[in-house]
């Protein structure tokens, strides 16, 4: 670990809010529903599969939870060499209050913003990984958290969530343990 990411793990460990910290009803619900659940009941054999060996087993986990609870349809894998898109089949009926369609996970925060807005529109999910690791991924995180369609933004310090819908009135941003 290089000295820029311990001095950023410790700053993230020092202003982390858990569930109790967290004034927001739909980031409250994040917290419970997705970061607190230990595993998945309906993961999809396919679906890991899918998602790259690069990620750690817990963000894998996470994502999992993610795409089941947002009942997402649409996986979109982005990263330096190639773009691939995956359907998800969810055999999930239950109706959630706010569903994104569109999850797109990004393995590098210095790709261009406009390449990453052009794939995420009204009611998607964009995961950035490694949004820590130097002062550009940092510094890039910090211009797409400030971008004016991201509506949320959350920051779990070895991934990030930026959150794209009209149902949010005004613009927050979270820095959750995980």
């Amino acid at each position: 670990m290089s000295l820029y990411k311990l001095k950023q793990k410790i700053v993230y460990k020092l202003h982390a809010l858990n569930r109790h910290g967290v004034h927001s009803p739909f980031v409250f619900d994040f917290v419970e529903q997705i970061l607190n659940k230990k595993f998945c009941a309906d993961t999809d054999e396919s679906l890991k599969a899918v998602l790259p060996a690069l990620l750690s087993r817990k963000n894998k986990a996470l994502l999992q939870r993610l795409i089941s609870y947002y009942v997402c349809q649409k996986l979109m894998l982005l990263d330096d060499k190639k773009e691939s898109t995956y359907f998800i089949q969810s055999g999930r009926m239950e109706i959630v209050s706010s569903s994104f369609h569109t999850l797109v996970l990004v393995f590098n925060a210095l790709q261009p913003t406009y390449t990453l807005f052009a794939l995420a529109d009204n009611n998607s999910i964009v995961v950035v990984a490694n949004i820590h690791d130097s002062e550009a991924h940092t510094a890039a995180w910090q211009s797409l958290c400030d971008d004016a369609l991201v509506t949320l933004s959350i920051d779990l310090f070895d991934i990030g969530l930026l959150f794209f819908s009209n149902d949010f009135l005004i613009k927050q941003h979270f820095r959750l343990k995980y």
